[in-house]
């Protein structure tokens, strides 16, 4: 019955580790929006974790001209 409980949670455990883990089935990464003025000056956003095709997404995804003459763009790493 000890033995049982202990595999039981060993499993459990296990399981927990593995199914969030998303880079296990399809590549993840982190991307920030930056945005540029035209002066040079950045502004970094929250980096976002994101996977699959919402990655593949943000990585190629052109840049944005703002109507300042500054550039919003994505940055993945």
């Amino acid at each position: 019955m000890k033995t049982r409980k202990i595999v039981v949670t060993g499993l459990v455990v296990l399981a927990m580790c593995i199914l969030p883990a998303c880079d296990i089935v399809e590549e993840c990464g982190s991307c920030e929006l930056i945005t540029e003025d035209k002066d040079g000056n950045k502004t970094y956003g929250t980096p976002l974790l994101l996977c699959g095709d919402e990655l593949k997404d943000k990585e190629n995804e052109p840049p944005v001209d703002l109507p300042d003459g500054g550039v919003s763009y994505w940055n993945c790493y």
